[in-house]
């Protein structure tokens, strides 16, 4: 019974780790989002006549991915709970 027990509480330790490490990327990712597209505004707004909608689009394209990626990570956390 100790044998087991001791099991579950070694599982319960490795699964509040690999909890706290994927919040500790969420919110990389986060951070990074919120610098990605700050950068991206800024650029909007310096940006010369003829590359507001090159700039649009790539500014769309990274925000696709970032929520996907967030999406992506945020599944993986809920799915160990």
């Amino acid at each position: 019974m100790e044998i087991l027990r001791d099991d579950m509480s070694a599982e319960l330790v490795a699964h509040k780790d690999m909890s706290a490490n994927l919040e500790k990327e969420v919110d990389l990712l986060r951070t990074t989002y919120a610098e990605c597209i700050e950068k991206e505004m800024e650029n909007l707004r310096n940006a010369p006549c003829g590359t507001c909608d090159r700039l649009k689009y790539q500014n769309e394209v990274l925000v696709t991915t970032c929520k996907g990626l967030c999406a992506k990570f945020l599944g993986s956390h809920t799915s160990l709970h």
